[in-house]
């Protein structure tokens, strides 16, 4: 059944202090510099990693903070109030997570998550193609299994 009582928990409030003080500290001064620079700073990475905020809702056994959706959702509001651009790095790192937990064998969570979660690898996805933009629906690139490995066909544009 849905609880209709929807008032954040004293922990969730406490994170959400937390997340604000963290995001007016480290985030809100080098914003102008991930806007114009369209990089991140190693710095700022190591910070977030060392925070637990890199793998927010991954669950704790394959390294992250294992975040409920609900204190994951103040952590994305406070860090696109401090960098629009960072808050949508952090969503891709957040949606190849979930998309692995969600679809990943176990083997490929154990193997990826942990390296997404620890900032080893940061995560991507290509969706802008030269004909159609970023319609998704329409996309040309194809991915066809043949045997045991997959085959993809098309072009992205970054």
């Amino acid at each position: 059944m849905f609880n209709q009582n929807l008032e954040l928990t004293n922990q969730q409030m406490e994170k959400h202090e937390e997340f604000k003080a963290f995001v007016d500290a480290e985030i809100v001064p080098v914003a102008g510099h991930i806007d114009h620079e369209e990089c991140m700073p190693d710095s700022l990475l190591q910070k977030l990693i060392d925070k637990g905020y890199w793998g927010p809702a991954v669950p704790a056994k394959y390294g992250g903070a294992n975040m409920d959706y609900i204190t994951y959702g103040l952590w994305n509001e406070e860090v696109g109030r401090g960098c629009a651009n960072l808050r949508n790095i952090i969503g891709v790192q957040g949606m190849v997570s979930s998309s692995i937990l969600r679809w990943g064998s176990l083997e490929q969570k154990q193997y990826w998550l942990p390296k997404i979660s620890s900032g080893e690898l940061m995560a991507s996805f290509a969706i802008t193609e030269s004909q159609i933009g970023s319609d998704i629906k329409n996309l040309q690139t194809k991915a066809q299994r043949i045997g045991a490995e997959y085959v993809i066909s098309g072009q992205k544009i970054g």
